[in-house]
């Protein structure tokens, strides 16, 4: 009887960014953690051993489990080349991950190939889009550092905490956050960190010395409130008010973070004249 092909998970990305850049992306453990799976909950544990016939192990805490990622380097070919394995423990299967870099006028362009078993066919669409946001996030990140006057806008809110790391959980939770930068201490306490939620970026630091907590509330527009604001309180936050329409024209709540921070989440309920 004849094997049934394999099916396969195809994505392009152009990146404004250099080749050797893109490619170290995928195995720098510092640089895995900021853009892998970005708001689907926090990258405990990274290990990587980039070499042929090395392996890897990314650990992320979802939804009160770890989900565990592994793999084996088969193809490391810098930046042009990268092939992986790719399985998700207790699943049985083990898939592979081809990915092609190529040099264009203006920066890169990568091309994603995941080929998995055909019982995964109904699910390529799904596994696609996991692999478009996860490559939008390493977009981010490394458009960020070529070009940073592009990334920042006029105003930025930047919030000093007194638990850095706790807020960036709560906001990759809440909020799908991504971690564009983050620069710690030599006792390992964030003292700068920028994160990208939707188009704009939120700085923050952690709280010490002369630097106090400071109380902040920020509105952060959104398409969903109702669901948005769910998110917040799964993920520690407390409830400063629940989602209303307001007279102005939008729906409004709000949530309160572990670190005392008050986050309005609002979206329009018709044009604003």
């Amino acid at each position: 009887m004849a094997t049934a092909p394999a099916v396969r998970a195809r994505i392009r990305r152009h990146f404004r960014a250099q080749a050797e850049d893109v490619f170290d992306a995928w195995i720098d453990p510092a640089k895995i953690r900021q853009w892998f799976a970005p708001g689907m909950g926090e990258t405990r544990r990274i290990d990587v051993d980039p070499r042929v016939g090395g392996s890897f192990c990314i650990v992320q805490r979802r939804a009160g489990a770890d989900a565990t990622h592994t793999g084996t380097y088969l193809e490391l070919e810098r930046p042009r080349r990268l092939t992986f394995t790719w399985s998700t423990p207790p699943q049985p299967d083990q898939s592979r991950v081809h990915i092609e870099i190529g040099a264009v006028e203006d920066g890169c362009e990568l091309t994603l190939a995941h080929e998995m078993e055909p019982r995964w066919a109904p699910h390529v669409d799904r596994i696609e889009h996991g692999w478009s946001t996860q490559l939008d996030a390493l977009a981010t990140i490394l458009e960020h550092r070529a070009d940073p006057m592009s990334t920042y806008r006029t105003v930025t809110p930047y919030l000093v905490v007194r638990d850095a790391n706790a807020e960036i959980a709560f906001l990759t939770q809440a909020f799908a956050a991504r971690e564009a930068v983050c620069h710690r201490g030599e006792d390992g306490s964030v003292m700068h960190a920028e994160l990208q939620i939707g188009d704009s970026l939120v700085m923050l630091g952690q709280a010490g010395g002369a630097f106090e907590p400071r109380a902040a509330a920020i509105y952060l527009w959104v398409e969903d409130v109702d669901a948005t604001y769910d998110r917040a309180l799964a993920a520690g936050g407390t409830s400063e008010s629940v989602p209303t329409d307001k007279p102005y024209g939008h729906r409004v709540g709000g949530v309160v973070d572990p670190n005392g921070v008050t986050w309005w989440i609002g979206s329009p309920l018709s044009p604003i004249r």
